[in-house]
């Protein structure tokens, strides 16, 4: 591992966090995209190679409905419908969203660290992290059940939900690695250190929500529509087979794009968790006191962090959470009524042809 000077670390606004994110992964690309690379395309070509096989499948047995159930095209069908998410789960989520947390962190904070020095350093801590996002999971189905309880529960479940999933869950990567906590504290300190900022955080979470659907969403959906296209018109092929192929090659270039964006949130989060720290607990002055020459690996870990809030929830959260609930809610009615008076309108249009 290269050390370098440690930086002065400093609070950012949002147009210099996201310079800072932006800079990061453009000086570090080739580390940081060939981190999740290690995982992501093994996961990718099985993805791609179960909808092949099951799209296949299903131009075989299309003369016969009823034998669907008993063609090998519907268990592959199931099979890769449970086994691909917990692939993805397990090594994108765990095992490289771990790797590229530590690798972030340590090219941030002065000492280079490539690929497999990434995987190699990280140990166990991606099962932490795995564990963290199970029980994170089991916090979310709590949330969603106490989104149900009359009054209190209908005003604020919905806020509780879009925030620990727009703002506490992306902070989880940089908790678990970077402090090396356990399984629940780590959930409780990504909580403290989300509530800190909470309106600035989630407008954060929104911009960064909108700016993947931009540069992820968008090309994908237009690299789609485009092999589709081209596909759509050729001559050479049948119908289906047109239809397979250019669902072969769309999902290869919505991967290939989601390989590439992938890395930057990760970025920004992890930049966020180090922004936070340094507004909050003096991480920037604690790790300017450290000697970079005197331990080539230093354990960030050991430095000062705030301790944990002694309530889990307090009022202010409650209304916090309350607003976010009702503007939830009138978005959702919003969308519902410009839906309605769409559909009204269709319907009258060709009504009257």
């Amino acid at each position: 591992m290269e050390t370098n000077a440690i930086p002065a670390l400093k609070p950012l606004r949002l147009g210099e966090l996201f310079d800072q994110a932006v800079r990061l992964y453009r000086r570090n690309f080739m580390a940081f995209f060939g981190i999740i690379a290690m995982v992501y395309i093994p996961y990718a070509v099985l993805q791609i190679a179960f909808s092949l096989v099951t799209s296949l499948g299903l131009r075989s047995v299309r003369t016969a409905p009823e034998s669907y159930i008993f063609s090998s095209a519907y268990w592959l069908t199931l099979f890769g419908g449970f086994t691909m998410p917990v692939i993805r789960f397990v090594f994108v989520n765990g095992l490289g969203t771990a790797a590229l947390t530590y690798a972030i962190a340590r090219n941030y904070l002065g000492q280079k660290v490539g690929i497999l020095g990434s995987y190699r350093h990280i140990g166990s801590l991606w099962v932490k992290l795995l564990l963290v996002w199970l029980l994170f999971s089991a916090l979310l189905v709590a949330a969603f059940i106490w989104g149900l309880v009359p009054c209190v529960g209908w005003l604020t479940g919905m806020g509780l939900l879009v925030f620990l999933l727009g703002v506490v869950a992306p902070l989880l990567p940089a908790v678990v690695v970077i402090e090396k906590t356990g399984v629940v504290g780590a959930l409780v300190r990504a909580w403290d250190l989300a509530r800190q900022r909470f309106w600035w955080l989630l407008g954060f979470a929104v911009i960064l929500y909108l700016f993947n659907l931009l540069v992820a969403a968008g090309p994908t959906w237009l690299a789609s529509y485009l092999i589709g296209l081209v596909f759509g018109r050729a001559s050479s092929l049948t119908p289906s087979s047109a239809v397979t192929v250019a669902g072969l090659l769309g999902g290869v270039a919505g991967s290939l794009i989601e390989l590439v964006i992938l890395p930057l949130p990760i970025t920004v989060w992890a930049l966020t968790y180090f922004d936070l720290r340094v507004r909050s607990e003096g991480f920037d002055l604690a790790l300017l006191a450290l000697d970079p020459s005197a331990d080539a690996e230093l354990d960030f870990a050991r430095l000062p962090a705030a301790a944990p809030s002694r309530k889990w929830l307090t009022g202010e959260d409650v209304g916090r959470l309350l607003v976010v609930s009702l503007v939830g809610m009138g978005i959702y009615a919003l969308l519902f009524g410009v839906l309605m008076l769409i559909g009204v309108g269709v319907s009258s249009f060709t009504g009257g042809l």
